[in-house]
């Protein structure tokens, strides 16, 4: 992950506050997974399969090789462009347990209760009680997943507890467009709405962020949509003090527009707040849009939305919908591509903002679209913005940062 402008231009130092014990190039992070397990025992491994149940455990992700020191590391976090890549691990797999996705309320077992204890150790010894989970796109394996929580964890200040959801997604693009990774992401759905549940019901964290990317967002919309019409015996407060849903983001997402829309309200009401980030220009989409159909993503542009789509957006007061490519002719440059909220360190910046401090879009440096209530996008002035943002509310050390509020 290329360093964030928060810290090349912004002079934050996101890593004065960890202790020297810490101060180590594995990142820890959990995971949970409804891919099957392999047959043989005497590994991890998890294969393409799906199952009925979720596997939870913990994985070590070393960034830089074991050559690198953390001295190093943090340097090359902190500068761009960097001298040479970092290139990343899969350290260690530690299986705990597990659960019935129709079944997360159950009292967990003596392993799954290791899984619940390793939550509240590390949420305690971190002193920040809220998590965050990374659901990945389409194409990739269980390796893939982890190693884009261990980064995010790592350039959030190493002082929130990632997890790794690992859906069961094919390898190559073609199960994905002939539609049957689709069908995954939708079935796989209800194993992350019970994860979600499971943590709510066992653990002590106050909040749960979500960030997916990509198809990601197909699990995500069809999780929420699941827990808000679960439990219908209790009204919206109480199901939403059960799930503890934090702030939801959408970046990149591959999810018809149209069945987003249908799903919307449901996805607001269940979550404290929903961050929908777009871009004209990524090329992942468009192909999809032109290859599988299904009309405009909700990761492209909406000008083919109808007035009355807008004001229905424009009117929850929850919601905030960045556009990375407005603005791009004043910048002299689009944001573009379909990893720009991970590869360009505008977009980073901004989502490490979001998940890290909890910053409405006004108070981190975004500027309103003109004429919607809910549409920002990233001005030209942008880098002196997060210069004066973190003088002003002294993030120069995140220890000193108001943490998500």
């Amino acid at each position: 992950m290329p360093s964030p402008l928060l810290y090349t231009d912004g002079g934050v130092a996101p890593f004065a506050h960890v202790p020297p014990n810490q101060r180590r190039t594995v990142t820890d992070i959990l995971y949970a997974t409804n891919r099957a397990r392999n047959d043989d025992w005497r590994v991890i491994e998890y294969s393409n399969a799906t199952t009925g149940s979720v596997a939870l455990g913990s994985a070590a992700v070393r960034l830089g090789g074991p050559g690198m020191t953390w001295d190093e590391l943090e340097a090359a976090s902190l500068i761009d462009p960097r001298m040479k890549p970092v290139d990343i691990e899969l350290a260690g797999i530690v299986e705990r347990g597990g659960f019935a996705i129709t079944d997360p309320l159950a009292d967990p077992t003596l392993e799954s209760q290791e899984f619940v204890d390793t939550v509240n150790e590390r949420v305690a010894a971190i002193g920040c009680d809220d998590i965050f989970i990374f659901v990945h796109g389409a194409k990739v394996n269980f390796y893939n997943a982890c190693a884009f929580t261990g980064q995010m964890a790592h350039f959030m200040g190493r002082d929130m507890v990632g997890i790794a959801f690992a859906w069961p997604t094919h390898q190559d693009i073609f199960a994905y467009m002939s539609g049957q990774d689709v069908r995954r992401a939708y079935e796989a759905g209800a194993a992350l709405a019970s994860l979600v549940e499971f943590l709510g019901e066992h653990t002590s964290v106050r909040r749960i962020h979500i960030l997916c990317w990509s198809a990601g967002a197909r699990v995500v919309s069809s999780a929420l949509y699941d827990l808000h019409h679960r439990h219908s015996e209790l009204d919206l407060e109480q199901r939403r003090a059960r799930y503890r849903v934090g702030t939801v983001v959408f970046a990149a997402a591959d999810v018809p527009m149209v069945e987003f829309l249908d799903r919307l309200d449901e996805v607001h009401d269940i979550s404290d707040r929903v961050v929908i980030s777009s871009s004209d220009d990524d090329e992942a989409l468009i192909m999809a849009n032109l290859v599988m159909g299904g009309g405009t993503r909700l990761g492209q542009h909406g000008d083919d939305l109808s007035d009355e789509q807008w004001a229905r957006i424009d009117a929850l007061d929850r919601l905030e919908w960045i556009d990375v490519s407005w603005g791009k002719k004043e910048r002299g440059f689009d944001i573009d591509g379909h990893r720009y909220w991970f590869n360009h360190a505008w977009c980073s910046s901004d989502l490490l903002l979001l998940l890290r401090t909890g910053l409405p879009a006004e108070q981190r440096c975004l500027q309103r679209i003109e004429g919607s209530r809910t549409g920002w996008f990233i001005p030209a002035d942008y880098p002196q913005r997060i210069k004066e943002l973190s003088e002003r509310r002294q993030l120069r050390n995140w220890s000193e940062a108001p943490l998500n509020p």
